[in-house]
């Protein structure tokens, strides 16, 4: 489906009453019509208040498939959002339907979201959906490093999963969750955090720290990232590969380059994708030499993409900021002469 036809297909069902759409959700006799979920984005005021009344009397399995139709739509159609109803499901009495909501809101810059997530850690006791909603939280530490929100609000997430982290009553998948989060921040006590979890004998708790260390954006994690891209586990290969293109590991390069011929897709793709984070001499005749070879729609796609983000780092690589001319030179020196 084109861009035009989710646009015409959007504006269609913009006109259809909010009520036609409660009944289909309501009918356990019939399939919920695919093209009435355009008509659920950007609900408010009485219209989410009529969703909310209902919520509970449709049946679970819809509630949960309704969930990932939307989550699904939104990551094709950045035009849609259906945020209301996924902050509203955090409420909702099923974990699995808690869970795709707060994944769905990875996206979403809301502040109020953190007390959300903190009172679920506190209250819920299904340990996937405090697992996610400690996955949450990590949003905003990032945005509160890159001062997308207050210092207070970031200092309130960090404080929350840092309790979890030192607390050994917690699951350990929900602190695994939390050290991955707290990967983000800048706090001078993560990097003991990150070097407990990767020494603990658990391949899930090695698999989180190299996720935080990716996160953390540093370069002296290096090693123990270059040490995991040929792991066994293919989930700790793919953090660790990951990882590399987000410190933009040079050293990782020549590891990455024999993955592209990887026999798994995701290794392959992750590869491609860390490469072109990382960049450097080689990396772009790799990727035309896959994309002149590929017949698959999706892997063209994902090595487009790929090459873009190559070109794009290229080209931050090569500004800099500091590179002035001898006549600027001459004119700082008298500047500071003087």
């Amino acid at each position: 489906m084109t861009d035009e036809d989710l646009s015409s297909l959007e504006a269609q069902n913009q006109t259809i009453e909010f009520d036609v759409v409660a009944m289909a959700l309501l009918d356990k006799d019939n399939v919920f019509p695919p093209k009435y979920l355009y008509r659920l984005s950007n609900l408010d005021g009485k219209e989410l208040s009529s969703l909310e009344k209902i919520w509970e009397e449709v049946t679970p399995e819809r509630r949960l498939a309704l969930l990932q139709d939307l989550e699904n739509l939104s990551e094709i159609d950045f035009l849609m959002s259906f945020n209301s109803i996924f902050k509203m499901a955090i409420d909702d009495p099923e974990p699995n339907v808690q869970q795709v909501a707060i994944r769905a809101l990875w996206e979403c810059e809301d502040p109020g979201l953190i007390t959300k997530y903190i009172n679920v850690l506190d209250s819920d006791e299904n340990i996937d959906t405090q697992a996610q909603a400690a996955s949450g939280l990590g949003r905003f530490v990032y945005l509160g490093e890159v001062d997308e929100i207050s210092t207070d609000r970031k200092e309130q997430a960090e404080h929350k999963l840092l309790e979890i982290l030192e607390d050994d009553s917690v699951a350990d998948k929900i602190r695994q969750y939390a050290l991955e989060s707290i990967g983000y921040s800048s706090s001078p006590k993560i990097e003991n955090m990150i070097e407990l979890g990767y020494e603990n004998d658990s391949q899930d708790w090695k698999h989180s720290a190299l996720i935080a260390m990716g996160r953390s954006g540093e370069r002296k994690w290096g090693p123990f990232v270059v040490e995991n891209l040929d792991s066994i586990d293919e989930a700790t290969q793919l953090a660790a590969i990951k990882a590399a293109g987000e410190i933009a590991l040079s050293d990782s390069r020549p590891y990455l380059t024999e993955l592209l011929e990887d026999y798994s897709d995701e290794v392959r793709f992750a590869a491609v994708w860390a490469l072109s984070e990382i960049g450097g001499e080689g990396i772009l005749d790799h990727i035309e030499r896959m994309l002149e070879e590929c017949e698959d729609d999706d892997e063209i796609e994902i090595l487009e993409n790929a090459l873009e983000n190559l070109e794009f780092n290229d080209d931050i690589a090569d500004f800099d900021f500091f590179d002035f001319s001898d006549d600027d030179d001459e004119y700082h020196e008298e500047v500071y002469e003087d």
